[in-house]
């Protein structure tokens, strides 16, 4: 079956601030953009630090980067497109924040699987193993905590989800349970670069108008901003 494609003619990147969009686009061969990657602010009415992604106008496919954007958040393009990597590598990020919402809030539900399973702790790897069609079939609460069950006839998928690092996409490159392991393993690597960055920009906001002074800026620049942001 073919995939979709995304075409654009807009000759731009995309930009996000959903890092699980990034993440996914990233998976999916659409490489960030060298010039600027990402950029980071905090400050003046904005909650916590707001982070933007970069992305190159396509990837190597000559896939448009914004017009992957666009069907993100579009209902409709996964209603008819539900095959679309795209499409299921969100449907994983929201099936594993559903899973972690319903551990922390007490109301995940236990019940025994009927047929012989195999099991995994990390929801994550839950949330992926039902995107590559293996549902699970019971839920079970130990030492090591929740643990998701799933019929052996997942075995040959989850050999391949914890193979070495890297050897995966060397082995199956376009398969869907690659670009899912890289959505998932992208996401927690960004996580831990904003974390380790920091603000890049502090918003300054003075009657209406908002600046953005950088974290390397000079005195003498922050000097000049300041002239313009607080003239009369």
């Amino acid at each position: 079956m073919a995939l979709p494609r995304f075409f654009g003619i807009t000759g731009e990147g995309g930009a996000t601030t959903n890092t699980r969009a990034a993440a996914a686009l990233i998976a999916y061969d659409v490489p960030l953009d060298v010039s600027r990657t990402l950029t980071t602010i905090s400050g003046d009415g904005i909650t916590g630090t707001k982070v933007t992604w970069h992305l190159a106008e396509k990837n190597a496919r000559g896939e448009s980067s914004l017009e992957m954007l666009k069907i993100w958040d579009d209902q409709e393009y996964a209603k008819a497109n539900p095959d679309c990597p795209i499409v299921r590598m969100k449907a994983a990020f929201v099936r594993y924040a559903e899973l972690v919402r319903d551990i922390q809030q007490g109301i995940i539900h236990l019940f025994a699987p009927s047929v012989p399973f195999i099991e995994t702790h990390h929801t994550q790897t839950a949330a992926a193993m039902e995107q590559l069609g293996h549902p699970i079939i019971g839920v079970a609460y130990g030492t090591n905590g929740y643990k998701f069950r799933f019929s052996q006839s997942a075995a040959a998928d989850f050999a391949l989800w914890t193979l070495p690092f890297g050897e995966l996409e060397r082995r199956l490159p376009e398969a869907l349970i690659s670009y899912l392991w890289c959505a998932f393993d992208n996401h927690r690597v960004m996580v831990d670069f904003i974390k380790d960055r920091g603000p890049q920009f502090a918003a300054v906001q003075h009657r209406g108008r908002t600046a953005y002074v950088g974290a390397d800026m000079s005195k003498d620049q922050i000097n000049q901003l300041d002239r313009l942001l607080y003239r009369k």
